[in-house]
């Protein structure tokens, strides 16, 4: 109310805040406060010209052309004490008093007038956030800041994953989403907990994601939530006259342009690795043109040791990430090798490229091969 000079603000302000001085216990508000605004709602009946000043905005004093720089008078007095004060105080000499009291004011208009003559940078008359690339800097603070509280799974799939899906939808008749499975006796779980378990965070809708991925992947329990929470919402969408398929644990999800046939379960399945299934799920498709994405060796290594065996014309698979994205035809390279070459390349990928297994010794993978 101050900062706008709006008079009946203030005595509206005032009157809401004037119940909790009492609460609080301010005993000096809770007993002024009431009489200072009976007085200021009697200026209609006492003092109607003092009234018209106060609405016209002259309760307040404006020291600058800035906006909403307004301040109380009180307030303004302390600050132009500083022109009339020393840095002393006032001692009980009565002449020493009278003497500041009149050479007073007349010591503000020089150090007033002395600060005018030496000029300086005028004014804009705008606060110095108010320009554009500090306006566009505060709102990309505020949106990292609001992102950061409110963005959970269920916003995550909603904004990200789902789009994604749809647009992979976009270009294809079928899809399919496949994730690894963690049973608690297999061997790659057993492996991975020599290497810290991670912090364990329950997966649901309203649940806020982790700030650190790496360490939230690390648990299994959370993956396994992760992936069936993201089932769960794609065997909501609308996929229109399309197919999508995606794992659920050991069992599938299907979504048709039938709702009758929404969220069916089929083909269940043990493939503990995403890529083996990938592989099943390629061959009982019946269609000729085949593309799977990855980013793991393991699946190219099947692919082309399956590509001969797979009722396709064409096998490709979109692997790797950034600019090491590209597309491998895993039908021609399985025709040039053989179905010999082509069968063994798996056994010998466990020897010498598989992630958990050295090469040969004195023999490097193109050489052995």
């Amino acid at each position: 109310s101050l900062h706008e000079s709006n008079f009946s603000l203030y005595i509206d302000t005032l009157d809401q805040l004037m119940p909790w001085f009492f609460a609080l216990d301010h005993v000096n508000y809770a007993h002024w406060l009431p009489v200072h605004i009976q007085d200021m709602v009697a200026l209609k009946e006492t003092h109607r010209t003092v009234l018209d000043e106060f609405q016209k905005g002259n309760f307040v004093v404006q020291q600058s052309t800035h906006s909403f720089l307004l301040i109380a008078l009180d307030q303004s007095h302390e600050q132009t004490n500083k022109y009339i004060k020393g840095e002393g105080g006032l001692t009980e000499n009565t002449a020493a008093l009278r003497r500041w009291m009149v050479a007073g004011p007349e010591v503000a208009r020089v150090v007033a007038e002395f600060e005018e003559s030496m000029g300086g940078e005028e004014s804009s008359g705008g606060h110095h956030e108010q320009v554009p690339h500090m306006q566009a800097s505060f709102a990309k603070d505020v949106k990292a800041l609001v992102a950061a509280f409110k963005e959970t799974f269920e916003e995550y799939a909603e904004s990200n994953f789902i789009p994604y899906v749809k647009s992979q939808l976009e270009d294809v008749q079928r899809l399919d989403v496949i994730w690894d499975q963690y049973p608690a006796n297999s061997l790659k779980v057993q492996a991975q907990e020599g290497c810290g378990l991670g912090s364990r965070r329950c997966v649901s809708g309203k649940t806020a994601i982790p700030r650190n991925w790496a360490g939230f992947l690390c648990n299994n329990q959370n993956k396994t939530e992760l992936f069936c929470f993201l089932s769960e919402k794609l065997s909501e969408i609308n996929v229109g006259r399309k197919e999508l398929y995606t794992t659920h644990l050991d069992h599938v999800l299907t979504v048709h342009h039938s709702d009758s046939e929404s969220k069916i379960r089929i083909e269940p399945c043990s493939h503990e690795e995403a890529g083996t299934q990938m592989l099943l799920h390629a061959a009982r498709q019946g269609h000729s043109k085949l593309l799977l994405t990855t980013v793991d060796t393991d699946v190219v290594v099947l692919a082309m040791a399956q590509a001969h065996h797979l009722q396709v014309s064409e096998l490709w698979l979109a692997f790797g990430v950034g600019k090491h994205y590209r597309f491998i035809p895993a039908h021609s390279i399985s025709s040039s090798m053989g179905p010999e070459k082509a069968t063994a390349l798996p056994f010998f990928h466990a020897l010498t490229g598989c992630d958990i297994t050295l090469a040969f010794a004195g023999r490097g993978g193109k050489k052995a091969w």
